[in-house]
């Protein structure tokens, strides 16, 4: 009788331990793949979750014994990653603009007018064409357009159609007449292009101001229409947090309203653009941190873009002996806009494309700067690099944001812009073994929100047709490994988050994705057809393919 007693009491103590050890979990995924994007690249097969955090990851056996969960997912070995950072997008700027005419893809003027005239059809009442995409790289003579056509079939509405890049439009002649632009009309910092004394049409960096303010507002109600058509289609890929590079203290404040009601739970890190409204009313109130919406970083511009020859270069463009491109600071106006930054701990994110921009905007961060400062300065695009000046981003701590899709869109036209000098340009391998750190971006709309096509250009060179054979400069290609925590990791040190976000990890936000494709063993084309099964902010999901095999129910 003492020994059944004796039993009994033996079973209760491992009765009760075992209750102990079989703690609560909301979530609990387990017979994965889990690429954590951690310091060790570690993978494991098993996370739970517990409200907004990660509160256990390892392997599966392990996990399942440790945790009871309200809902406990057999991932049947499908992939799970951090959620995607995109490091540099225009999202919430693209979401408030007069919703453009798609002008990708066309091949002449011609193609634009075409479409014109389909959006008419559909938009009769319209009194102010606005397209965006054209590029014309892709015309068979590969010259900038001009605006003949448009003036024969509209002469009297205003049309203006902005490049891919958004560093150079078209406009016709009723809408260079509605800014009063004429031949003598001049802008700092801008091009009005002229031919034979007569004007083209094409308008080059701040001259472009001089017709977007007489664009017709977006109302409020399609301004949010856009803005959530647009988050879904970044939960799609499994995008969770965005920099936005270019935001006003108004949209600041609508992504604000929409967050209190439940309906913006994108994470959006703010780049400020800059002008005296939002320095008063968003810079010197300090940082801005509601939630998902944070603001501590301010947006400048250096220079344009290679596309349309406004990347300021040291010596004339191959193509064109007369232009070195254009700058557009002065270093009196950056220096009070870092001393502004510094004051009040913001970050400062320039904008620089060629060799001259990155050199000198590299020259002036280095009097703010030295090598043991933590103010995380970036350089957005770094596109053309002085072979000199590479080692600088590591000797002042200077984070590059790169987009590796731009490498594979130029790679047709780009060396006969640049000629010999094509080899400092794209390297982003060179880049990232200065401090170790590359922040990876879309560059939305000037490309494809699609993070994976981007995944694909960093590590095969290529675009997702494995095009070209062997890649484009494959040397410069980055591994899987890094490329992962370039859209993840790296992207949230970029936005002083590294704690929270970025990697799989105990006690960081449960921010993550599980996604259809073995991305790290993935080719080009099965790249091009990766998405988000279900994405997953804050322990919420946020996102859920209809009819997926994993999440049945939900």
């Amino acid at each position: 009788m003492k020994k059944f007693k004796y039993f009994l009491f033996i079973l209760l103590i491992a009765l009760l331990s075992s209750c102990k050890i079989m703690k609560q979990a909301d979530w609990l995924f387990y017979d994965g793949k889990i690429y954590t994007a951690n310091e060790n690249n570690d993978v494991v097969s098993a996370m739970a979750i517990k409200g907004d955090k990660i509160i256990d990851i390892g392997d599966s056996d392990t996990l399942l014994k440790r945790w009871q969960a309200k809902e406990k997912i057999n991932l049947q070995g499908t992939t799970i990653i951090p959620g995607i950072i995109d490091s540099h997008c225009h999202l919430i700027g693209y979401s408030t603009e007069m919703e453009p005419i798609d002008l990708t893809g066309v091949r002449g003027v011609d193609e634009m007018v075409e479409r014109i005239q389909i959006y008419l059809k559909q938009h009769p009442d319209m009194k102010f064409i606005y397209g965006r995409g054209w590029d014309q790289n892709l015309f068979p003579n590969m010259q900038m357009p001009n605006n003949k056509l448009l003036n024969k079939y509209f002469p009297d509405i205003p049309v203006y159609l902005k490049r891919v890049d958004g560093h150079a439009a078209l406009a016709n002649d009723a809408a260079l007449r509605l800014a009063n632009i004429t031949k003598e009309t001049k802008i700092e910092n801008g091009i009005i292009e002229k031919i034979n004394n007569e004007l083209t049409g094409i308008l080059i960096d701040n001259a472009m101001t001089l017709i977007e303010k007489f664009i017709p507002p977006l109302p409020v109600s399609a301004k949010i229409s856009s803005l959530l058509k647009l988050q879904e289609q970044a939960f799609q890929y499994g995008i969770t947090s965005i920099n936005e590079a270019g935001i006003n203290y108004n949209d600041i404040y609508l992504l604000d309203s929409l967050q209190k009601i439940n309906k913006w739970k994108l994470r959006v890190f703010g780049m400020l653009t800059l002008n005296n409204e939002n320095i008063n009313k968003i810079l010197t109130q300090g940082i801005y941190n509601n939630d998902k919406i944070i603001v501590r970083s301010v947006k400048l511009y250096s220079d344009g873009a290679l596309g349309s020859r406004g990347a300021y270069l040291w010596e004339p463009y191959s193509d064109d002996s007369n232009n070195k491109g254009i700058f557009l600071l002065t270093e009196t106006e950056f220096d009070s806009i870092a001393q502004l930054c510094i004051a009040h701990n913001y970050q400062i994110a320039t904008h620089a494309i060629g060799d001259a921009a990155v050199s000198t905007m590299i020259n002036w961060y280095s009097k703010y700067l030295d090598n043991n400062n933590d103010l995380r300065w970036r350089i957005e695009h770094c596109q053309v690099i002085n072979p000199n000046d590479f080692q600088k981003f590591g000797q002042y701590k200077i984070i590059p944001s790169v987009q590796p899709i731009h490498a594979i869109e130029d790679m047709e036209w780009a060396k006969s812009r640049l000629g010999n000098r094509i080899e400092n340009a794209y390297n982003y391998k060179d880049l990232f073994m200065q401090n170790n750190i590359i922040a990876i971006g879309t560059d939305f709309p000037v490309s494809p929100l699609n993070p994976y096509i981007n995944f694909c250009a960093a590590v095969y060179r290529q675009n997702i047709s494995a095009y070209p054979p062997g890649g484009f400069q494959s040397s410069q290609a980055l591994t899987k490994d890094i490329a992962l925590r370039g859209m993840t990791y790296f992207g949230a040190y970029a936005n002083f988050s590294e704690k929270q976000l970025g990697s799989l990890e105990i006690g960081k936000k449960a921010d993550f994705v599980i996604i259809n494709n073995d991305i790290m063993n993935a080719t080009p084309q099965e790249l091009g057809n990766t998405y988000s099964i279900a994405t997953f902010i804050d322990g919420e999901m946020v996102f859920s393919l209809k009819g997926n095999k994993i999440l049945k129910g939900f």
